[in-house]
């Protein structure tokens, strides 16, 4: 399957990641006594760790699914032209 960018057939697992939340980081003023805090951006580099390893776990499921598929089809394969 070619990937479809305007139904966005294809990118399916992309779009996910995309859609996780970003951040960035702020170290406060004084009376904050200096903390770092994480703030909403859209431009940040950090994503949420579990969010992500959800996504990947997913991920990992899928890819072990099609291996299967793909293993037990090449040796049906195998079978026919014996």
């Amino acid at each position: 399957m070619t990937p479809n960018p305007k139904t966005r057939e294809g990118f399916e697992y992309w779009d996910m990641f995309c859609k996780l939340p970003r951040f960035s980081f702020w170290r406060g003023d004084e009376d904050e006594k200096g903390a770092v805090i994480r703030v909403p951006d859209s431009t940040g580099n950090w994503i949420e760790v579990y969010k992500a390893a959800e996504l990947v776990g997913g991920l990992q499921e899928t890819i072990n699914d099609l291996e299967s598929e793909n293993k037990a089809l090449k040796r049906r394969l195998e079978l026919k032209s014996v």
